[in-house]
């Protein structure tokens, strides 16, 4: 074996070894306080379970489960799954606990396949387009990159999308230095499949296609267009993503669909920042292009590494080799589409890191021709540096996942019982609770969030304290929201106060553990604080646990008052508006107070629907509807929390002690109910019902009817007529009770003590033939009483229909007495039976 050959194994064995540590992480086991011992397997990176999840549910490329990636990533783990699943006598499922891990090993072993392939094919294009060392030391700083590490050890798109655009660069660098035309037609296969695995996999083909016209000079252009070698390729590449993804073609709507993150249209809009999820808020004030370079390479493979790129970039400028071109040009356009995006993910910059590498290697071998020791020392230094912080980054993976650790801590120290929230969210530790030793509930700061312009802070305030304040214990993770919502104070003062004040041990409760695992030489961290979340919240983020304290009530009492002086809310000034209004001032004034408000605070919604209610005052119709245009804005800006929109609104305008327009927001939003999804209309009649339950509570009766009338206007259900028919018996009106008492048991049948209550207010009117069928149907169900005393008590209201003379009644309950009896009789047959066997 030559000596190349025995330095490409050496690095591929440590490309190996650092990305095969912790392939099974995740299994852990737990023993609650007073709870059975159980095991469990847990996975830390939403994206691998959605494309897993995607790939057990494709089963048709013309409608497949997700378009926001490609679909040659779900086909390859389909494949791989489906050899293994031969060894399996039962059929491979997702949600068969037992199988869940082997699935999850399985496509984690063909990510780092494909990452280990990715590093021969940047060995081959260096020795055989520049030199053995370039293809040896690109080899290497690919190998030990932290960013290339972490993608290998979970399958997403971005490792099998690396592999095969390096593999069309490969393919198109012999093409172009044979021109013969297999490597062409091998080229564009595997430019087709990068497509079909994300759509800019495209931008390959058009560097290629740039370096071919342009490879004899500008005079040559024309002629070697007129080539069929460039066509064919881009024919056998169409061929592929069309094979591949033939809903490009026949069923191109669903690129248009933009329903949830699985869609690629409403992903895309997510990427662009035209749709702000809680999750890009860390991107808010970062500057395309250049935060990539000041941040994020510095991230995934350490600064030396970082300077060594852009001197391989420039180098390249500088040379003008066709080689150099190719490997520059798919780097300028790939990360010209990625650039300019709002979302800046650390996982965008690992497509580019093979060509750029490359280039720095050719850089440094060129520094070596020159300057040999001083370059050999520099090279030293970067490719050390890479792999000390590629191997201090896998031993990340060595150790137990912090969440696991933060787990253990927890099971071992709550005692049972107590009553934990968590968060929503990616890096969420909600997977975690759930057993009988505790009880989870979720802080779902994202309604916060989704209704920014409709919540006054007070709002908000007293949202979130309804969601903690029953807690023992709150356990979160740092990259989930915390430092997303910090990220952005302006915008969000109240979320991010909660969570600064709240790791601060301000909110009533206290720090009581903190887990992190940082890659790490001693106290040398490679990656401090202020990291992209997303980097370190796959697998190693800090979990904090937080325990009650006594101080909680006054805790936020002080917040309270200290909120009142924040600028940032436009409380005061709204509920100075509200007070004027009510005073009974000139409708005039109050509409120029609402504009200039709008003007003062242009996220806050809320204020056009003051400004519409002034207006419909007024009697000014065009001046309600163009203020209810610029209220209706947030329902297309939070399209998928537009169903909580509603409840924000009526919520603030009732902290503002306006509930004629707390009402007119509600009716606003059974409007809209056509707009919204069936999951979205549950929620939406859920959130009516709590804002009824609060009415209700504070003794304004006659408006929480209203409200539980729209809620069932959304979503007809049985407990909002029965909260109707309380209503209204409290009011002492009980035809009205009755009626709502009947509308209910038609939706449910089986409500034994709706039957009872309906039955004795039929009564009590005077309503004997519907009394006594009610009070028969309650007698029939009710679970408590046995045969005989169902029959005891049916054969009185029989009594009492004879009585009364109601015929058909009585016959009726003759007949459920007749049934209880044969029934009975059934029961009492079966023990004598057996005792005859």
């Amino acid at each position: 074996m030559r000596r190349e050959h025995i330095l490409l194994l050496l690095i591929l064995l440590l490309g190996a070894a650092l990305r095969l540590t912790g392939l099974t992480r995740g299994h852990a086991e737990y023993s609650p306080p007073g709870g059975e011992h159980y095991a469990a397997f847990h996975t830390f990176h939403p994206d691998e379970e959605t494309l897993l999840r995607a790939a057990l549910a494709l089963h048709s490329t013309t409608d497949p489960p997700l378009t926001a990636y490609g679909v040659f990533p779900m086909l390859a783990a389909r494949a791989a799954l489906g050899v293994v699943g031969l060894f399996f006598s039962d059929e491979i499922s997702f949600d068969e606990a037992a199988m869940r891990p082997v699935l999850f090993v399985i496509v984690r072993l063909l990510a780092i396949a494909f990452s280990i392939a990715s590093l021969v094919v940047v060995w081959w294009i260096g020795k055989a387009h520049f030199k053995l060392r370039v293809g040896l030391w690109a080899a290497l700083a690919v190998a030990c990159a932290p960013l290339a590490i972490q993608q290998a050890h979970f399958y997403t798109v971005d490792g099998v999308f690396v592999f095969l655009s390096i593999a069309a660069l490969a393919c198109g660098l012999q093409a172009l230095s044979t021109e013969r035309r297999s490597w062409y037609l091998a080229c564009g296969l595997y430019i087709g499949l990068a497509t079909a695995t994300r759509l800019n996999g495209a931008l390959c083909g058009v560097a290629l296609a740039v370096v071919y016209a342009m490879k004899d000079g500008p005079n040559a252009v024309l002629a070697r267009l007129r080539r069929a070698d460039l066509w064919l390729a881009g024919l056998v590449a169409m061929i592929v993503l069309l094979s591949l993804q033939p809903y490009l073609l026949f069923n191109s709507e669903l690129m248009q669909h933009a329903q949830s993150s699985d869609d690629f249209a409403y992903s895309l809009q997510v990427a662009r920042g035209q749709v702000l999820k809680p999750w890009t808020l860390f991107d808010l004030y970062t500057t395309p292009y250049l935060h990539y370079w000041t941040q994020l390479w510095p991230q995934a493979v350490g600064w030396p590494m970082t300077c060594a790129l852009l001197v391989g970039m420039g180098y390249a400028l500088w040379r003008r080799c066709w080689p150099h071109a190719l490997l520059l040009l798919w780097s300028v356009f790939y990360f010209a589409s990625i650039g300019p995006l709002h979302t800046k993910h650390v996982r965008y910059l690992l497509p580019l890191l093979p060509a750029l590498a490359l280039l720095a290697s050719a850089a440094g071998e060129a520094l070596r021709r020159r300057w040999r020791w001083p370059a050999l020392a520099l090279l030293a230094w970067v490719l050390g540096y890479t792999a000390a912080y590629g191997v201090a980054f896998a031993r990340i993976y060595a150790v137990d996942d912090s969440r696991l650790q933060s787990a253990r801590w927890l099971y071992a120290n709550a005692p049972a019982g107590s009553r934990i929230a968590v968060e929503n969210g990616g890096f969420s530790t909600g997977a975690f609770v759930g057993r009988a030793a505790y009880s989870k509930s979720y802080i779902n700061s994202s309604r916060i969030f989704g209704t920014r312009g409709y919540l006054l802070c007070e709002a908000r305030r007293q949202y979130l304290y309804s969601r903690v304040s029953g807690a023992d214990y709150i356990w979160i993770v740092d990259a989930n929201r915390y430092v997303q919502y910090t990220a952005a104070p302006d915008r969000y003062p109240v979320l991010s106060e909660f969570y600064a004040r709240l790791l601060r041990g301000e909110l009533g409760f206290t720090p009581v553990r903190r887990d992190k695992v940082d890659p790490a030489w001693g106290r040398w961290k490679f990656v401090g604080e202020g990291a992209e979340p997303s980097f370190y919240g796959f697998d190693h983020p800090g979990v904090w646990v937080l325990q009650r304290t006594e101080d909680l009530a006054a805790d936020w009492q002080r917040w309270q008052r200290e909120m009142e002086l924040d600028e940032r809310c436009a409380d005061d000034a709204l509920k100075a508006l509200s007070v004027e209004w009510r005073s009974g001032a000139r409708s005039e004034q109050w509409a120029a107070r609402a504009a200039a408000l709008e003007q003062r605070y242009p996220d806050m919604l809320l204020t056009a629907l003051i400004k519409a209610g002034i207006y419909q005052q007024m009697g000014d119709k065009e001046g309600v509807e163009s203020s209810m245009l610029n209220y209706d804005r947030g329902y297309i800006q939070t399209e998928l929390m537009a169903q909580y929109i509603p409840w924000a609104s009526a919520t603030s305008l009732l902290l503002l002690d306006l509930p004629t327009l707390a009402i007119m927001a509600l009716k606003d939003g059974v409007d809209k109910r056509a707009f919204m999804r069936p999951y979205q209309k549950v929620q939406l009649a859920d959130s009516y019902a709590s804002i009824a339950r609060h009415l209700g509570s504070g003794g304004w009766d006659e408006m929480a009817s209203e409200v539980y009338r729209l809620a069932a206007q959304v979503d007809p259900r049985a407990e909002f007529y029965n909260a109707l028919a309380a209503q209204a018996f409290l009011r002492e009106s009980q035809r009205e009770a009755l009626e709502w008492w009947l509308a209910s048991l038609e939706l449910d049948a089986t409500q034994q003590p709706i039957y009872k209550l309906a039955g004795k207010t039929a009564f009590s009117m005077g309503d004997y033939a519907v009394g006594l069928a009610l009070l028969g149907a309650a007698a029939a169900l009710d679970p408590q009483l046995s045969n005989e005393q169902k029959r005891t008590d049916l054969n009185l209201l029989l009594s009492e229909a004879r009585r009364l003379g109601l015929a058909k009644e009585a016959a009726e309950l003759d007949q459920r007495i007749s049934e209880l009896r044969v029934q009975h009789a059934d029961e009492g047959a079966a023990p004598k039976r057996l005792r005859d066997e």
